[in-house]
């Protein structure tokens, strides 16, 4: 006889995340300001992401202004109950307004929950 055992999860995703925006300090060209925030996984399956840095909706900012903009990882998975560490980094190339929004994209993610945008 052959047993067969099987186990499974019942959860939804959800994330915590207290950063709604970061505000780099004034920055010279071609210097590099930092910025660590967390996100952590409370529930009881993986949470996937890939983050996406997107021109801010009537900042009046550009796509070279998104490209100032680097989050590492920029991909991956926490695990649940884990957090993980995100470092965005603001290198400007040039003097122009630097509005942007990161976004997660998070599959899986409840309807009610609000998305994980952050304010650049």
């Amino acid at each position: 006889a052959l047993s067969l055992q099987v186990v499974a999860a019942a959860d939804e995703r959800a994330y915590e995340c207290d950063t709604a925006s970061i505000t780099f300090g004034p920055t010279v060209l071609f210097q590099t300001r930092i910025h660590r925030f967390a996100v952590s996984n409370p529930s009881g399956l993986a949470l996937p992401y890939a983050w996406r840095i997107e021109r801010a909706i009537g900042g009046g900012s550009s796509e070279a202004a998104a490209n100032a903009y680097k989050i590492s990882p920029a991909a991956g998975r926490i695990p649940s109950g884990g957090r993980q560490e995100f470092t965005i980094r603001f290198s400007p190339l040039e003097v122009e307004n630097f509005a942007a929004m990161l976004n997660a994209q998070i599959p899986g993610l409840p309807e009610p929950s609000p998305p994980l945008v952050i304010a650049l």
